[in-house]
């Protein structure tokens, strides 16, 4: 075998090409942001409430008497009741969580500098203190980005759910013939029922953690127990890590509140059986055993959301990978991409 068999040729014109698409995304992706996020959301929101839209005509006696424009009307009521108790929630627990802020900070370097002191290690050195408050400011940035973008996430969606029937047709006069037409719906179809069962499943299961966890921290005496239900809700869209940052950021809030030991194991012993009970038992049941998803992309799509859109890219990175997978699976020439993010290589 020679040297021109065995080696790659690279075209430095398409390398160009594609490095400036690249970089052109990035930057839409972070100084866009403001808009790219509540599209997103929105996005996410009408494919939940189609699903919801669905169940209200299940309804025993009335659900069959209901006509889409009424279950339509019913469908936006809901999500806008939803909407704001949880924004009116999150905003005001927010609000006086920061006010504690100074205290919590105080408290937590009293911890490490304790901690230091016993394993003879000089804390100032780590940068505790700036990295604690490092921590809070991007973590109260993401959530106000969420909080400033209701309403437009709210419209997205709205107007979203009233074009749903439409995409499938706008789809189909793409394809040309009247058989690829017929195709595309069948394959659309295919994918829309996929991602809506992932994401309505996958929303009540959270749901269900999230009431579960507020319980045991009301219960504990928890300060800010409704933000952090809320939050539960959201972070246990990440699979593995969503369970640990789901127990331990409630679990260090408590210590910095309690100053004791003994609660703080009592909180984690608690949420820790919630996680599991509801991420081994219940969630498997319902979603299968596992998401066929690659660990270490699962790690790199986590990493790179986080930076550029916060807490809400973390919460956005999964969905939006298992959205890809399953697109991709049903697309001739882009199974590859369901492969490469696959763990096992299987679509």
């Amino acid at each position: 075998m020679n040297n021109s068999e065995s080696s790659i040729i690279l075209d430095p014109q398409k390398i160009a090409y594609w490095t400036i698409i690249l970089f052109g995304m990035m930057a839409m992706l972070i100084y866009g942001k403001a808009l790219i996020i509540p599209i997103v959301l929105g996005v996410f929101l009408a494919v939940i409430l189609s699903s919801t839209r669905q169940a209200v005509k299940l309804i025993p006696v009335i659900g069959k008497y209901l006509n889409d424009a009424l279950v339509s009307v019913i469908t936006l009521l809901v999500l806008v009741a939803i909407v704001l108790i949880l924004s009116q929630a999150l905003s005001s627990q927010v609000e006086e969580f920061t006010e504690f802020q100074p205290l919590y900070e105080e408290r937590f370097n009293h911890l490490v500098a304790m901690l230091g002191n016993k394993v003879h290690f000089d804390v100032t050195t780590f940068g505790a203190s700036s990295q604690f408050a490092g921590l809070l400011g991007w973590f109260g940035e993401s959530i106000s980005l969420v909080l400033s973008n209701v309403l437009l996430t709210f419209m997205f969606t709205m107007f979203l759910m009233a074009e749903q029937k439409m995409i499938p047709q706008k789809l189909a006069s793409l394809a040309g013939t009247e058989e690829k037409a017929k195709n595309v719906q069948v394959v659309w179809q295919d994918i829309a029922n996929s991602i809506q069962t992932y994401l309505s499943l996958k929303s009540i299961i959270s749901a269900l953690t999230a009431v579960a966890t507020f319980a045991v921290l009301e219960l504990m005496g928890v300060h800010f127990a409704a933000m952090w239900g809320i939050l539960v809700f959201f972070i246990n869209f990440i699979p593995n890590l969503g369970s640990i940052l789901g127990v331990a950021l409630p679990a260090l809030q408590a210590l910095l509140q309690f100053e004791q030991f003994t609660p703080v194991l009592i909180i984690v012993g608690l949420l820790t059986v919630v996680q599991f009970v509801i991420g081994n038992l219940i969630e498997p049941a319902y979603l299968g055993t596992k998401l066929n998803l690659s660990p270490f992309i699962v790690l790199v799509s986590l990493t790179f959301w986080g930076a550029i859109w916060g807490l809400v890219g973390m919460f956005l990175a999964v969905p939006l990978m298992v959205l890809v997978s399953l697109i991709c699976r049903r697309i001739s020439g882009l199974e590859w991409i369901s492969t490469l993010l696959s763990i096992d290589g299987k679509r």
